[in-house]
């Protein structure tokens, strides 16, 4: 799995709870993959940064890179969403 992924949804949540609640889910799901038989992502262990500024600059760095695709998507579902009540309550 792509750690800058990890990062990204750590980034979403910033309480300390919820980035270990994250990784404990995303972990759980991966070993539910493997057992699974698809074996496309691998655990890493976290890992310190060396520099814990450069780190959090690639963070941010990460993050803006991705904003745009990630509120597309957000947009997307919440399109669906908001479709589905309506043609719901049509029914």
């Amino acid at each position: 799995m792509n750690n800058d992924k990890l990062l990204y949804l750590k980034a979403l949540c910033p309480e300390k709870d919820s980035q270990k609640k994250i990784a404990k889910e995303i972990t759980e799901a991966i070993e539910f993959f493997k057992a699974s038989g698809v074996n496309e992502f691998e655990i890493k262990p976290e890992v310190k940064p060396k520099d814990p500024i450069v780190d959090i600059l690639e963070g941010k760095e990460f993050i803006l890179k991705h904003t745009e695709e990630f509120l597309n998507y957000a947009i997307d579902y919440s399109m669906v969403d908001k479709i589905n009540d309506i043609v719901g309550q049509l029914e």
